[in-house]
């Protein structure tokens, strides 16, 4: 399941969310997130699938990210109206 797109600019990799194949709730995502931890730490995949819950994690990760630092903008901008 593909969440975002690498794009290689000079020498960087440069991760850019800029399409979901899915729409998913920060919650979904959240709670993805947490399965492929469980996963991984229980140490009872492949290399290969660990590679791949690796690379889908970091994906989820920034995904709820994004999510949050929305939520805190949204914040920030309802007390600055009710501070005025």
């Amino acid at each position: 399941m593909a969440f975002c797109t690498i794009i290689q600019n000079n020498s960087h990799n440069y991760l850019q969310i800029f399409r979901l194949m899915e729409r998913i709730t920060f919650e979904e995502a959240l709670k993805k997130l947490e399965s492929i931890v469980t996963k991984l730490e229980e140490g009872s995949v492949t290399l290969e699938e660990s590679v791949n819950l690796y690379e889908e994690g970091l994906k989820l990760s920034k995904y709820c990210s994004e999510i949050l630092d929305s939520a805190e903008l949204r914040i920030e901008k309802v007390n600055q109206q009710t501070s005025q």
